[in-house]
């Protein structure tokens, strides 16, 4: 069996599937950046989904399907060691008699897992191709390590890492943090970030952190301790999601038309807080940063009006400005 696993293997998967294959390789090989040794290779992705796949699922209690697809996608893989050792032990547990040992079975139990991988959302997709990214940033977490986060454009932060926490709207896979200032004695919270994971490329420890002493807090912060950030993080998450957390929150003041006001009502999803309206029934006003102003209220087109802060106006004004030239 070991001679025929090292060597390759043959599978075909349906087009559909196939398409999926490629699309994630595209879109997961901004991880790596320009480093051909860790290049994602065709190869070297469908290996790390079969072994997170069987991790995931358990290997000995699948039903296997033999159908032969019309008008299948074939390709050779090739199969490291780990993986070929992988698939005897599961051969030996499913069939007794060891017909893993042919070649087809191999590949029928293969392209089993894959086509499970296919199935899934995006987001979940992309958690299986960065488990070992996400089980390191767990351990960090749990040990609140201070890390070292370098990205994919080649810019480095430093983090102390809170969640990881997906957003449905875009369907992306986000770790949490906090960026933190170095002081002569401890840290001062700086802001909160939300780094995408296909944007990581490396992460490397810094330190251990005691977020009871080693985390400060302005004067005129809003937070007073280490567990007030994080609670104040899970109550935006809840309301506004992954994708608006970052940045600054503002109070924003919007003039709404008639239409406005039923668009307001009937389109709840990251809806910005409300927090109290004018004289006028069509000004209101909300909290929220730059980026969800933008994403919520663009949607209403002519029916909402960015007064207040001047430079989401300016947003405004120059998106549409830009949108206007395109069709011109």
């Amino acid at each position: 069996m070991s001679t025929v696993m090292k060597s390759g293997m043959y599978i075909s998967l349906k087009k559909e599937d196939y398409a999926v294959i490629q699309n994630d390789i595209e879109m997961f090989s901004t991880c790596v950046g320009d480093d051909k040794e860790k290049r994602l290779t065709f190869n070297r992705f469908m290996n790390t989904i079969f072994l997170y796949m069987t991790n995931r699922s358990g290997s000995a209690e699948e039903n296997f399907s033999k159908k032969n697809y019309s008008g299948a996608v074939g390709m050779n893989i090739k199969l490291n060691n780990n993986i070929a050792g992988i698939m005897k032990k599961a051969g030996e547990k499913l069939d007794p008699n060891n017909k893993m040992t042919h070649s087809a079975d191999c590949a029928v139990y293969y392209r089993h897992f894959i086509e499970k991988y296919c199935r899934l959302p995006l987001v979940e997709r992309e958690k299986i191709f960065y488990a070992p990214m996400i089980e390191s940033l767990d351990d960090n977490i749990s040990l609140n390590y201070f890390l070292k986060i370098t990205k994919t454009d080649g810019s480095i932060m430093n983090i102390l890492p809170f969640a990881i926490k997906q957003s449905d709207e875009i369907h992306k896979n986000y770790l949490i943090g906090f960026a933190l200032k170095k002081m002569s004695k401890g840290y001062r919270y700086k802001n909160t970030l939300c780094i995408p994971l296909r944007k990581i490329k490396d992460c490397r420890r810094i330190k251990s952190i005691d977020t009871k002493k080693d985390i400060y807090f302005g004067e005129k912060s809003e937070f007073g301790s280490y567990e007030d950030l994080k609670s104040y993080v899970r109550k935006r998450l809840i309301t506004d999601g992954v994708l608006y957390l970052s940045g600054k929150l503002r109070d924003v003041t919007v003039r709404l038309s008639d239409t406005g006001l039923k668009k307001l009502g009937e389109l709840s999803l990251f809806r910005p807080a409300f927090t109290s309206d004018k004289n006028d029934e069509h000004i209101i006003r909300f909290s929220a940063t730059q980026l969800q102003t933008f994403k919520y209220f663009f949607q209403f087109g002519s029916d909402a009006e960015i007064l207040e802060p001047i430079e989401y106006r300016k947003d405004f004004f120059n998106a549409y400005k830009s949108a206007f030239e395109l069709y011109s």
